[in-house]
């Protein structure tokens, strides 16, 4: 009988201890079969809805919408870039007085 190493109290026989063995290689193996599958794939950069139709949009389109924008005050949440999201709003009134804010 053989004894793994480091375990004083599990006696093991030759053949678990191949089989220990084999299983161990066969774990091996297949992470690198896996991470190999993986890194090979190459990245694809795809192209984004403004990307593709970018050149196609006319200047009224693009007034239309700006012209929506502001007609329905987005600018106030989203800035003027449209992209801001909400405006930090914690110190407004300390720019007015008292009698400013009450009114």
């Amino acid at each position: 009988m053989l004894k793994l190493p480091n375990t004083n109290t599990i006696p093991i026989n030759r053949e678990d201890l191949i089989m220990i063995r084999y299983s161990r290689l066969v774990a091996a193996l297949l992470i690198v079969l896996l991470l190999e599958a993986c890194g090979n794939t190459p990245l694809q950069k795809t192209k984004t809805n403004a990307e593709t139709t970018g050149n196609q949009l006319n200047a009224s389109v693009v007034e239309n919408g700006k012209q929506l924008f502001l007609q329905y005050r987005c600018v106030q949440c989203h800035g003027e870039d449209g992209m801001s999201g909400m405006i930090d709003l914690s110190n407004v009134a300390a720019k007015y007085s008292e009698d400013q804010v009450k009114t």
